[in-house]
């Protein structure tokens, strides 16, 4: 599905070093490892009436052709098209090189209303992302006094179902919510194994010490080749390790 290709690249990742990309730097190629073979052939046959009319209108010398032409060449080399200025800017260069239709839609006046009140509802959540995107960087920038925790609070409330605001407030209950948004993230995985560790050092609660055991065998599991976990795999592991000794001591005596 769209989006997921960070959540499971790790799982697939044999380069060395710690550098985890989100996306690969080809949109194609993106597109290829989220939506597959068949989505992409459902995207080229919702393209190709719009490609068919291009090529009828002849119109790839135009000013506009070129600015079209220059952002899917860069797509090829980097993640861009999906940065809403740079989609709206092809999608208003791709409008302005189709030819004029006029659209009409024979509604009655509730309905247009009806119809009007959704559009604006619509656009004012699909808004609350960029709001929510735009507090966070506004108050992480370095001058600001607002610390990063606070700043991914506040943009939760914003943008609620964003992992990433959850998982930078440093809240374990955030953790556990991000971690139900994207199971498959590596990041919230060390963050949730390393808080049930000292959650097992401070109280020696059996049930820490096997929580951050599980979150350890889902970084094993989403990310096989990476060495990058390996602190938070042995320092559970000799944990387990020390606790399977202290029992076996106090059972002897």
């Amino acid at each position: 599905g769209l989006g997921t290709f960070r959540d499971y690249y790790p799982e697939f990742k044999s380069i060395g070093g710690i550098r985890l990309p989100p996306y690969a730097h080809n949109e194609p190629l993106n597109l290829l490892c989220e939506i597959g073979v068949l989505g992409i052939l459902l995207l080229v046959w919702v393209l190709w009436p719009i490609l068919k009319k291009l090529r009828e209108r002849k119109s790839w010398t135009e000013p506009w052709a070129w600015i079209v032409g220059a952002i899917f060449l860069q797509a090829f080399f980097d993640f861009s098209i999906r940065y809403p200025p740079v989609f709206f800017l092809a999608g208003f260069s791709l409008s302005q090189l189709m030819p004029e239709t006029q659209l009409s839609l024979p509604l009655p006046g509730k309905s247009k209303i009806l119809a009007t009140g959704t559009l604006i509802l619509l656009a004012t959540f699909s808004a609350f992302p960029g709001i929510a995107d735009l507090y966070f960087r506004w108050n992480t920038r370095e001058s600001s006094r607002t610390s990063r925790p606070e700043a991914a609070r506040a943009a939760t409330l914003i943008d609620p179902l964003n992992a990433y605001y959850r998982y930078e407030s440093g809240r374990m209950r955030d953790i556990v919510i991000a971690l139900d948004l994207e199971p498959r993230n590596v990041w919230i995985r060390r963050a949730a194994a390393r808080f049930y560790l000292q959650q097992w050092r401070i109280t020696h609660d059996p049930n820490a010490l096997r929580a951050a055991e599980e979150q350890c065998q889902w970084l094993k599991k989403c990310a096989p080749n990476m060495d990058l976990f390996n602190p938070e795999i042995n320092a559970i592991i000799e944990e387990k390790f020390e606790n399977t000794k202290i029992k076996v001591i106090i059972d002897n005596l």
